[in-house]
């Protein structure tokens, strides 16, 4: 089955936004600025993006979802590659002197017990959100596929919408009340989850929408990028620090953007005669978008202290600068294990 090309190209813009905000964070090259919260707002969008892509592809109704295969070798390689990853994570962190009086011996010993409890390096969270994902993929692809009139589709992303909505409020003090709907015993996490993500990207991925209803999506998703970053701007203003309230994954801010992203590169890569050089980096990088999550923060433990070059004086482009840097010997690393048939289903 041929490719969906805007997907990989969403992808790859997704996953250099991903290294952008790891630099950023581990770096602390702009720490909580206006500049912090601006590279935040702008890629929120980033880390949902790659569920609404799983839906778009995975859901698609013209694709078969081999089961077996799943939960046979696709789920288990995944689950191995996290153990290698983090394990590798580890033994670099040691050798770099991180772990303290810790000897490599009583870190390998600790380290399984670790990996089932998911207490890895931060970003492996997003690794362990997508594993139950994967284990759901047969039940969200009935939803997605079996109903051609796709109301329970519609049902499901009303809920799912409405849901978040009452997780966005909850954060507002007039409607601080209704926290108790997303950290109280009636968690709403099970309604507006990341499944909600990739059944969105099944809807997004088969409906098409007119010139008019794409300008209006776009209007509300740039609205939802600026008054999100606004309301973090000014809670830091307050003293409050940085917060992730409208920056929320679950946040409504964060999925009509994340809508608005998604259906501009469709038609935009749909209606793009010509193809620039930049064009393939993305691709390729959108190919291998899990083994750049996976290697771009080893990159970056290996080259924190030689980072940020001291005649750039101003710290976003400096950083934008680190980002680049990581991003481009990332891409080397796995364009090189991309061609070894052994190594290139580690990225």
């Amino acid at each position: 089955m041929k490719r969906l090309e805007y997907i990989d190209i969403l992808r790859g813009i997704s996953i250099m936004g991903v290294v952008l905000i790891h630099v950023v964070s581990m770096l602390g090259g702009v720490e909580a600025s206006i500049w912090h919260i601006i590279f935040l707002g702008f890629t929120r969008y980033c880390v949902p993006m790659f569920f609404v892509c799983m839906g778009a592809i995975q859901l698609r109704k013209d694709r078969e979802l081999d089961i077996h295969k799943l939960y046979t070798k696709n789920i288990p390689r995944f689950l191995v590659a996290i153990f290698l990853y983090g394990l590798l994570h580890k033994i670099i962190r040691f050798f770099l002197g991180q772990y303290g009086k810790w000897s490599l011996g009583e870190l390998l010993l600790s380290y399984p017990k670790k990996f089932i409890t998911g207490e890895l390096e931060f970003y492996f969270w997003f690794m362990y959100a997508l594993i139950p994902i994967y284990f759901m993929l047969p039940i969200l692809r009935a939803i997605a596929t079996q109903d051609h009139s796709q109301k329970a589709v519609k049902i499901f992303l009303g809920l799912w919408m409405l849901a978040s909505l009452i997780n966005g409020l909850s954060y507002l003090a007039p409607f601080s009340f209704l926290n108790t709907w997303t950290n109280g015993n009636q968690n709403l996490c099970t309604v507006y989850g990341y499944p909600g993500y990739v059944v969105l990207g099944a809807y997004l991925g088969e409906k098409e929408f007119t010139k008019s209803q794409r300008h209006v999506i776009y209007i509300i998703g740039g609205a939802a990028c600026i008054l999100s970053i606004v309301e973090q701007a000014i809670r830091v203003g307050r003293g409050y620090g940085l917060e992730y309230t409208l920056f929320d994954y679950y946040s409504p801010t964060t999925i009509w953007l994340a809508i608005a992203v998604f259906i501009l590169l469709k038609y935009m890569w749909r209606e793009r005669q010509v193809r620039k050089w930049y064009d393939r980096i993305l691709l390729f990088a959108g190919c291998y978008s899990m083994g750049i999550y996976f290697l771009h923060t080893i990159v970056l433990l290996l080259l924190q202290n030689w980072l940020t070059s001291y005649y750039i004086s101003w710290r976003p482009v400096r950083s934008l600068g680190d980002v680049i840097l990581v991003f481009s010997i990332t891409l080397l690393i796995v364009w090189s294990m991309s061609k070894n048939k052994y190594s290139r289903i580690w990225v």
